[in-house]
């Protein structure tokens, strides 16, 4: 078997959203341009804090130099650039 190239990191629901908060979790620019309404990202995350299994949540490791990634939201954010960036299953 080849080695796997990603690592397995059970996270919290709270934990994943307070990153998205302070900016370390972020977008890349090649994040398609489908958006969700409003009401599905909602009752995404409210069965997901009721403890409902969802799969899984595809992070990317930023690498150092790309500067084309989107901070989620609009507040003030702690990280200048995100860590980590969201990838959808359309980009793996």
């Amino acid at each position: 078997m080849g080695k796997e190239l990603f690592d397995n990191i059970p996270s919290k629901v709270e934990d994943l959203l307070h990153d998205v908060e302070l900016g370390r979790i972020g977008l890349p620019d090649l994040q398609r341009p489908f958006v969700w309404p409003d009401s599905k990202v909602r009752d995404l995350l409210d069965s997901m804090l009721k403890g409902y299994p969802v799969g899984y949540i595809m992070l990317w490791a930023s690498p150092d130099e790309y500067g084309n990634a989107k901070h989620i939201g609009d507040n003030e954010k702690a990280y200048k650039e995100p860590d980590d960036l969201v990838i959808d299953g359309q980009q793996r």
